[in-house]
């Protein structure tokens, strides 16, 4: 999961430049000392947010969450507006939504505000669930339930997609198990955003049964 990221804003932008500017017009020898001299490597993910530490933030988004999801979160977290930003309480909210289990990858994003303060985003991509879990043109034997068994994929738990390759693969064995050794198994997901949950439809075409 990615902790944090800062967008960089065009004025960040010019004042790299100015600063290259100034390094390029410094003596040849003053170049050497620089390029000889270690560079440090600053690896704390919240590092960006230094330039803002200690700003008022005016506002605190959510992205791609409803205005009723964002305002139940905005309560939660440990930053707040109308306070100065800072990192570690920053760190503290993103560790309050993960802890939520709805969100698959959280990321903070700041940017300067108009009126000198600063303005700080979440952005999160959502967790899915298993949902329905159905099987469509499959034989009496195996029949529905012993297919949906069979897939392994049980309702309220974390969907994961490389979950759905190892369910076709079990219901591809069940069919084989039965006679069915031409049978072709697609899976068909079906995300329902309002629930977080993930459907998923098991399209069997059986073809004909092994005679002993």
């Amino acid at each position: 999961m990615r902790l944090s990221r800062c967008a960089l804003r065009p004025w960040s932008v010019l004042a790299a430049i100015a600063v290259l500017s100034f390094l390029c017009a410094s003596p040849a020898t003053g170049q050497a000392e620089a390029n000889d001299r270690p560079r440090a490597v600053d690896e704390n993910p919240f590092s960006a947010f230094a330039m803002y530490q200690g700003r008022l933030v005016h506002q605190i988004g959510f992205k791609g969450l409803t205005s009723a999801d964002a305002g139940r979160l905005r309560k939660l977290i440990a930053q707040h507006e109308g306070q100065p930003l800072d990192r570690n309480l920053i760190r503290q909210s993103i560790v309050t939504l993960d802890a939520t289990r709805r969100f698959a990858d959280i990321r903070a994003e700041a940017e300067r505000d108009p009126s000198g303060g600063v303005n700080v985003w979440f952005v999160t991509e959502p967790n899915y669930f298993v949902g329905q879990v159905r099987s469509i043109g499959n034989p009496n034997r195996p029949n529905s339930n012993q297919v949906v068994n069979a897939s392994k994929l049980v309702l309220g738990t974390r969907f994961v997609p490389a979950d759905l390759n190892r369910a076709l693969a079990s219901v591809q064995q069940l069919l084989r198990d039965n006679g069915y050794y031409r049978a072709e198994v697609k899976a068909q997901s079906n995300p329902q955003p309002e629930r977080q949950q993930m459907d998923v439809n098991f399209i069997i075409d059986p073809g004909p049964l092994a005679r002993v």
